[in-house]
């Protein structure tokens, strides 16, 4: 799988990073979604990262369109169908 990340938006006060990210996969190629965009906050003391959160940002339609916030994945009917 091919993973294309870049760097939008990048804000640095202190040791915390915000910023915004956007990815593209050929997964997301397959759904017809050409690319997510996210944003994400960072703890970096020192030169070393100790926390980072990432979400998805339901602001933009193409991101929204693959997934409603907070909507439930549903449960596969045979969990492990396959697996030995």
């Amino acid at each position: 799988m091919n993973i294309c990340q870049t760097l939008r938006e990048a804000t640095v006060a202190g040791s915390v990073v915000t910023g915004q990210i956007e990815s593209r996969t050929d997964i997301d190629s397959c759904e017809r979604v050409e690319r997510l965009k996210r944003s994400f906050i960072a703890q970096i003391p020192n030169d070393e990262i100790t926390f980072i959160a990432v979400l998805n940002d339901f602001s933009d339609p193409q991101t929204a369109g693959i997934q409603t916030a907070g909507a439930p994945l549903p449960n596969p009917e045979t969990p492990c169908a396959g697996v030995s």
